[in-house]
């Protein structure tokens, strides 16, 4: 499987083509967490190639549930950083590097001083 979502081409058919004679797939929901991981690839690969199969709906159907899952935890984490910046003893500033300006560190809150090299 791993070679079918990932491999080009003729490779990619001839492992998929392996795969389905090996482990044909009743139930793509019934895949281990390894293999569902993998289907979104597995399905998309198979579109590049122009293959038809029934096991891209449960493709896509894991990559629309991954996704979902990825936006609702980065909202989490961007809500979580957002309460966390608001108890801060002093205003954050964006990161500077030092080719462009002088880098400074905060040591309490109002003051600052230069970091030396």
């Amino acid at each position: 499987m791993l070679r079918a979502a990932l491999l080009d081409e003729a490779a990619a058919r001839a492992a998929f083509a392996d795969w389905l004679t090996t482990n044909p797939p009743d139930d793509p929901m019934a895949f281990d967490v390894a293999e569902r991981r993998l289907l979104p690839l597995l399905a998309a690969n198979l579109r590049t190639l122009g293959i038809s199969h029934p096991i891209q709906g449960a493709g896509e159907s894991v990559g629309k549930q991954s996704a979902a899952r990825n936006t609702q935890l980065m909202q989490a984490a961007g809500d979580a950083v957002s309460r966390l910046a608001k108890d801060l003893p002093f205003r954050s500033a964006p990161m500077r590097t030092r080719r462009r300006t002088r880098s400074w560190r905060f040591v309490e809150a109002g003051r600052r001083e230069r970091c030396r090299p």
